[in-house]
């Protein structure tokens, strides 16, 4: 996997799908995996909604032991 670069949101307000969103999720979540093994992750909001218009943002539900975290 290579390095990860900026997300470019393009700014908070209603915006087409972002076709990348998943991946650029997949990509961080492997990071905070590599740091925190038992931590459980979820691609929340609109970006997680193939084809759903949204604010341009990604969400990340992280759960883990609170001594993890």
């Amino acid at each position: 996997m290579g390095q990860i670069e900026t997300y470019r949101s393009p700014g908070f307000g209603f915006h087409p799908p972002d076709g990348n969103a998943a991946d650029v999720f997949e990509r961080v979540a492997g990071i905070i995996r590599a740091a925190i093994p038992d931590a459980v992750m979820e691609h929340i909001g609109s970006t997680a909604v193939p084809s759903l218009p949204g604010k341009g943002s990604i969400n990340i539900l992280i759960s883990s032991a609170q001594s993890k975290l």
